[in-house]
C-alpha cells in the first residue's frame, strides 16, 4: 500500500507543476503580446541589412578576384578558407 500512495503523491506533484506551467503560459500569452509590431519592424530591418551586407560581400569578393586575376594571381576555390589563408593566392 505504501507503494501506491507514493505513486499517487508523485502524480499530484506533477499535475500541480503542469497546471502552474499552463497558468504561466496563459499570463505570458495575454500580457506578452504588447508590441509585436515594433519587433516585426526590427526583424525586417535586420533582415534587410543582412541581405545588403551579403550583396556587398559578394561584390567585394568579385572585385578582389578580378584584381588578382589581372595582376597574374590565381583565385582559390576553397569552400571554407582559414582566416590566415584567405580566398586569394597572390604570387
Amino acid at each position: 500500500m505504501g507503494y501506491s500512495d507514493e505513486g499517487q503523491q508523485k502524480k499530484n506533484v506533477a499535475s500541480l507543476g503542469c497546471g502552474t506551467l499552463i497558468l504561466i503560459a496563459l499570463i505570458v500569452l495575454f500580457f506578452g503580446n504588447g508590441d509585436t509590431a515594433a519587433l516585426k519592424t526590427e526583424i525586417q530591418s535586420l533582415t534587410t541589412e543582412v541581405e545588403s551586407l551579403r550583396r556587398e560581400q559578394s561584390e567585394t569578393k568579385r572585385l578582389v578576384e578580378t584584381l588578382v586575376l589581372r595582376s597574374g594571381g590565381e583565385v582559390q576555390d576553397d569552400e571554407a578558407p582559414t582566416p590566415e589563408e584567405g580566398t586569394l593566392k597572390i604570387p
